[in-house]
């Protein structure tokens, strides 16, 4: 007869599986998965998603999908005879994601919030100014790999601060880790 085909359509979880039955030998089929890539996730795709159901054959079809992710610190020190640490100095993160892939994390400390924006060509980008005192820090969590980052201070030098910066201002977000940026504002006088 006329070959019969027939699509079926679900969705699972880390961890779940989905079992077909009643399938004749010498089916061929074909397992395929949606593209998350813009979502950050890189997908293994299993030799045998597609094949042919044999006699007494049971195929197992696993796709493994992994996001990577990394972190940022940066941190705030004041020191020095003089140095006030109660003040706040304003700082500004930016960051832009690979390009097609969504800036999503999460960022804690001083400042609290989430970050989602869209997927672009370019790279998506998000741009936020905090205010550090002595002794905080702001941690930001679950960025995407590959993720540059830019961070900066506002300059203090015209009120006697020396700044020193220990880390890249400017780098790029590496999976299972997290980049620190500290800053020291040293005011001495006398």
């Amino acid at each position: 007869g006329a070959p019969y085909t027939s699509v079926a359509t679900f969705t699972l979880k880390g961890g779940d599986k989905k079992i077909l039955t009643g399938i004749p030998a010498d089916t061929k089929y074909t397992v395929s998965e949606q593209d998350y890539t813009a979502e950050g996730y890189v997908t293994d795709i299993p030799t045998n998603a597609e094949g042919t159901i044999t006699e007494d054959g049971d195929p197992t079809v696993t796709f493994k999908n992994t996001r990577n992710v990394g972190g940022l610190t940066v941190s705030k020190t004041v020191a020095g005879n003089d140095g006030d640490l109660n003040k706040a100095f304003t700082f500004t993160v930016t960051l832009t994601a690979p390009a097609n892939v969504n800036l999503v994390g999460s960022y804690t400390g001083a400042a609290n919030g989430n970050i989602n924006v869209a997927a672009m060509p370019t790279g998506a980008i998000w741009t936020e100014t905090f205010s550090l005192k002595h002794g905080q820090s702001i941690n930001f969590t679950g960025l995407p790999e590959n993720t540059a980052y830019t961070v900066s201070e506002a300059d203090y030098a015209a009120e006697g601060y020396v700044k020193t910066v220990s880390g890249a201002e400017e780098g790029s977000i590496k999976a299972d880790a997290t980049a620190t940026v500290a800053y020291t504002n040293i005011r001495d006088t006398g």
